[in-house]
């Protein structure tokens, strides 16, 4: 019996040992998976900051490029292709943002630029499209058509407003957090 006791207690022994390499094992796999996420490709605040004001002044001026298409004599095709490109360029942005996320945990920043963004696109489609059929309605545009125009901007504005007031508070707030001195910015 003398035998069987042997191979018991080195089978025993084994399977303690395997357990015990095995738990290692798991552990030292979660925290390499860990440590080696990677993090944010921004190494500083300020690379944050500029990567979100340079995505909100693409999309400012996919948006004058738009708005210039519609102050211009063209095509209902060409208003219709500047829009669609307007359209895609900025959820573009808004999608790039997203993937960025915040920055040390902080998500403020980037959240109000995709609210902001995701304001224009609506604004873009919605009360632009008004006015488009405003304008196309006839080739000289009435007083009441002109009126309604108006009062469309006038409401773009007011929307406006607020969003982008608490962009620009998401800014420096993100700015006063991070030891940034922040500089005019003439698209904002």
């Amino acid at each position: 019996m003398l035998w069987f006791r042997v191979l018991f207690n080195y089978i025993t022994l084994n399977l303690f040992i395997m357990r015990n390499l095995s738990f290692l094992f798991i552990a030292a796999i979660c925290f390499l998976v860990v440590a080696c996420k990677p993090g944010s490709p921004f190494k500083t605040a300020v690379q944050y900051n500029d990567f979100i004001i340079g995505e909100q002044s693409k999309v400012v001026n996919l948006f004058k490029e738009y708005t210039n298409v519609l102050q211009s004599e063209t095509s209902s095709e060409d208003a219709d292709k500047s829009l669609k490109k307007c359209t895609e360029g900025m959820k573009k942005s808004i999608d790039t943002l997203s993937k960025a996320g915040g920055y040390n945990g902080n998500e403020e920043f980037v959240n109000a630029g995709k609210k902001l963004f995701e304001f224009y696109v609506k604004t873009i489609n919605d009360e632009y499209g008004q006015i488009r059929k405003l304008q196309n309605k006839s080739k000289k545009i009435s007083e009441a058509d002109q009126k309604g125009i108006e009062q469309i901007a006038e409401k773009i504005a007011n929307d406006e407003t607020p969003i982008h007031s608490a962009f620009l508070k998401a800014q420096e707030d993100f700015a006063k957090k991070n030891n940034i001195q922040l500089m005019p910015n003439l698209t904002q």
